[in-house]
């Protein structure tokens, strides 16, 4: 347990042990929830401690075979800048 009652990503991602790649995956699959305030995004100790007590045996999805990734496009039809680069690159 923790005296802090919020943590920032990379404080959690520390606290849980995980990368701040896995523990983006973690929230954005609702697995933990977060705070925003302002700008920041904030976790807070208790629901680390709730998803490190929980069994979890896969986070990352696995890749079907012959499986494509596509990018996400914006109401324009343009892809975004990290989805070019990755388009691109």
């Amino acid at each position: 347990m923790s005296d802090r009652a919020l943590f920032s990503r990379k404080e959690a991602a520390a606290y849980v042990g995980v990368s701040l790649s896995t523990l983006d995956v973690i929230t954005a699959r609702g697995l933990v929830r977060v705070r925003r305030i302002g700008r920041r995004v904030l976790i807070h100790h208790a629901e680390l401690d709730r998803f490190v007590r929980a069994d979890h045996p896969r986070i990352w999805p696995e890749k079907q075979k012959n499986q494509t990734i596509r990018p996400r496009q914006d109401k324009f039809g343009k892809h975004s800048t990290v989805e070019s680069t990755f388009l691109n690159g």
